[in-house]
């Protein structure tokens, strides 16, 4: 036995990994529904309690559930009618299962108008059986507003 029981738990291993980048995939998604909606609460609970979100071409860092919630709300009112989308994520949850990493690209459109790019990079904890945000860049990479941006 012992040999047998290892190839039963590696096999559980990438059954909850699959199951966790799902659910990470989901939050990423419920970031962007709830800052279109303005769910503050929704935005908020995407997030562990001492998380931190940063918007790094602005310059701007929030930590924390109440904190990252009002960002929320500001940006909706501020970009009312904007749609967010995220692609070619890239999800890669540690071997203990506990934390995970992912790197995407972000858009922003108005109708027909894109009003903003870039990327976002994110760290995920496990929370009591749950994912949560543990921190997120947001990544400016092109506004209508201000064309391309150079990253330092």
């Amino acid at each position: 036995g012992g040999g047998g029981g290892g190839g039963a738990s590696a096999g559980g291993d990438d059954r909850n990994h699959s199951m966790s980048i799902h659910s990470i995939h989901n939050l990423i998604h419920g970031f962007m529904y709830n800052l279109d909606t303005g769910n503050d609460a929704g935005f908020a609970a995407l997030f562990t309690q001492d998380a931190v979100l940063e918007l790094v071409t602005l310059q701007v860092v929030k930590a924390g559930r109440e904190e990252i919630g009002q960002l929320c709300t500001m940006l909706h009112t501020k970009f009312k009618g904007t749609q967010h989308w995220e692609g070619n994520v890239m999800i890669v949850v540690s071997e203990d299962g506990t934390t995970a990493i992912n790197t995407s690209y972000w858009q922003a459109l108005k109708g027909a108008d894109r009003v903003s790019m870039g990327r976002h990079h994110d760290t995920f904890a496990r929370v009591d059986g749950a994912w949560h945000f543990a921190t997120r860049q947001v990544i400016h990479t092109w506004t209508a507003a201000g064309g391309f941006t150079i990253e330092k």
